[in-house]
């Protein structure tokens, strides 16, 4: 008797706990959807010429490109869902009004952070962009296992990205034009789970166990080392991207 009362409980929990979730994931979905239509990213219909490579799009997030006798498909919605993924995945969701809360703070500044990587790669920058995982570690201490010096190089051009009271600036405040400064500069932009801009042109340090044999390329490598701490998104000239987690990658766009 008492082990079908624990079990009912558990049932219960379960239960409770699964309705959570799906109320979640659809408030997740429906915040997405009115920030979008706020930004009016509705689909569209076109076709663009841009150095000598034709483009064409059928929505906002998929684009479709052929150059030198190749056809290729971006698909800009693959990043937004593992941007949005990492940075929720560093909450706890176990209270639902403490999840709300930072459901409505992150969304926005997730998709600001998409659409400055989306220009980058319409705009064939080449880039390193690096989200650190929330840790109880502090930053210092991070920062000493993962660049290449140890600390941050970048101390005394740190007040480009910080506001008045030197406080990092939040992408949500990043000028456009600003990012894509410094992130044609060599070196890594790098960002907290909260996506305030911590510092940019640093060098990652390389990690043993990282597997670059299957990978070529200075910028690719400090992708795959720097996600042992962060989530590493590398942009190449030619747009592409790679992003890796765990000193693996996880997609290709």
């Amino acid at each position: 008797m008492k082990k079908k009362k624990i079990l009912e409980e558990q049932t219960d929990i379960f239960a409770k706990e699964e309705t959570a979730t799906l109320y979640l994931a659809d408030l997740l979905k429906e915040k997405i959807q009115d920030l979008q239509n706020e930004k009016e990213l509705k689909k569209v219909d076109f076709v663009y010429f841009k150095n000598k490579q034709i483009n064409w799009s059928s929505s906002y997030e998929y684009i479709i490109s052929y150059m030198n006798g190749r056809w290729k498909l971006r698909n800009y919605f693959v990043l937004r869902s593992i941007l949005t993924r990492f940075v929720m995945s560093q909450y706890s969701l176990s209270n639902i009004p403490y999840t709300i809360e930072k459901i409505n703070y992150s969304i926005p500044r997730v998709l600001d952070l998409y659409n400055l990587v989306k220009r980058l790669s319409e705009k064939n920058i080449g880039s390193l962009i690096c989200i650190l995982r929330r840790s109880p570690q502090k930053n210092n201490t991070i920062f000493k296992a993962m660049l290449q010096d140890g600390k941050v190089s970048t101390e005394k051009y740190r007040a480009i990205v910080q506001t008045e009271n030197g406080h990092p600036i939040n992408i949500r405040s990043c000028d456009p034009y600003l990012f894509e400064l410094i992130a044609s500069i060599d070196g890594a932009i790098i960002l907290d789970y909260k996506l305030n801009i911590l510092s940019f042109a640093e060098m990652i340090g390389s990690r043993p166990n990282a597997s670059g044999g299957v990978y070529r390329g200075a910028r690719t490598l400090a992708a795959l080392s720097a996600s042992y701490y962060a989530l590493g998104l590398k942009i190449s000239e030619d747009g592409d991207m790679q992003l890796f987690e765990n000193e693996r990658e996880i997609a290709r766009i």
